[in-house]
């Protein structure tokens, strides 16, 4: 039996977030929770309407399609965007399989050490001359050593916010010749900083930095494309000098990405949307872009999507065992549905195959 397009919408969202190489990897009479995947968790993201399933660990794909079908046109539009972002998601790990054997991730750890010692350093720093001998004697740093062996610098444990983590974390730096409400007060800030970059930010600084810092750079971009005095200056390239020159988390793209980007705009895919992916997987902005680019350049530009014969990402990924579908899917199987002779309608083959699953964070 042919699925409905709710259940390929379905099929795509979860074949890209478990990483099958192929759709019919997925078997839609399985249960979900077998492959390791949160029915929950998709309802919520769908914004579900009615009670929450009970048994939702019991359900299977197929299942999960016949749901859906009965919600209202808000969860439908809801699965539309998913759908949408799962589509670039395996269009971006295809491209990245291509140029890349080993993605290149964020070395998330660094920047977190450096964020502790500041907040110790500038707790103990504001005590006037005891906390600048306890500064001279790099107690922030001992303070870091002793706390990191324990474990209770990892942002899982500082986010639980457990009353015996709270008392030994105290105890440390105590002893270390902290006063006792600066050791408190640290330890407070520590613990809600971790709760809000776990919650809010998936544990990534660049989660945390890159709404404000993109708003710098669009504001450094205006102000300087005005002092040009040209309607055409290009405040992309002011965004992309701002990330080189400082290292912060602009958002940028290539002119070629740029293309893609309008290309399917109509389809729901827009730079926010790409950032949120590139956040998702944990790669580098650069390496995306590269990998995207030469994807745009190499296979996208010049095709048609409104034409199946002319896809060249098919041919472009079918060495690599890693089966993707063009945003444009919805409208392609609708054409062809119309199109097609009476006796049945006709579904759109599988649109392009590229390789072996990524490692995701």
């Amino acid at each position: 039996m042919e699925p409905t397009s709710t259940q390929s919408a379905l099929r795509t969202i979860v074949a890209t977030e478990i990483g099958v190489r192929h759709f019919a990897d997925l078997d839609p009479s399985a249960k979900l929770a077998d492959y390791g995947y949160n029915a929950q968790q998709l309802l919520r993201r769908l914004q579900f309407q009615g009670e929450a399933l009970k048994d939702a660990d019991q359900i299977t794909l197929a299942q999960l399609g016949s749901l859906i079908e009965l919600q209202p046109p808000s969860v439908h539009s809801n699965l539309k965007d998913l759908t949408t972002e799962a589509r670039v998601t395996r269009l971006l790990l295809g491209t990245l399989l291509a140029t890349q054997r080993e993605p290149v991730y964020y070395d998330e750890p660094q920047w977190w050490w450096e964020l502790v010692r500041q907040i110790l350093w500038w707790y103990v720093g504001r005590e006037g001359s005891i906390g600048r001998e306890l500064i001279t004697r790099d107690s922030p740093g001992r303070a870091m050593d002793s706390l990191a062996a324990l474990g209770l610098l990892d942002l899982d444990e500082l986010a639980s916010d457990r009353g015996e983590n709270k008392t030994t974390f105290c105890d440390v730096l105590r002893r270390l010749g902290y006063p006792e409400q600066v050791a408190g007060a640290a330890y407070s800030a520590l613990a809600g900083l971790a709760k809000k970059l776990l919650h809010d930010c998936d544990g990534t600084i660049q989660q945390l930095l890159r709404p404000h810092v993109d708003r710098m750079a669009e504001s450094l971009a205006d102000e300087i494309a005005r002092a040009s005095g040209s309607e055409t200056f290009p405040k992309e390239a002011i965004r992309a000098w701002t990330a080189l020159v400082t290292g912060l988390p602009v958002t940028t793209w290539s002119p070629a990405v740029v293309d893609f980007i309008d290309k399917f705009q109509a389809e729901g895919v827009s730079s926010a949307m790409l950032a949120q992916i590139r956040s998702d997987l944990g790669l580098s902005l650069p390496i995306v872009d590269e990998s995207m680019a030469q994807f745009m350049e190499g296979l996208c530009l010049g095709c048609n999507p409104e034409t199946v014969s002319d896809q060249r990402c098919v041919q472009g990924f079918a060495d690599l065992e890693w089966e993707v579908e063009c945003p444009w899917c919805d409208r392609l199987i609708s054409s062809i549905q119309t199109d097609s002779r009476p006796g049945g309608p006709r579904r759109l083959p599988a649109i392009a195959m590229g390789g072996p699953p990524l490692a995701r964070e």
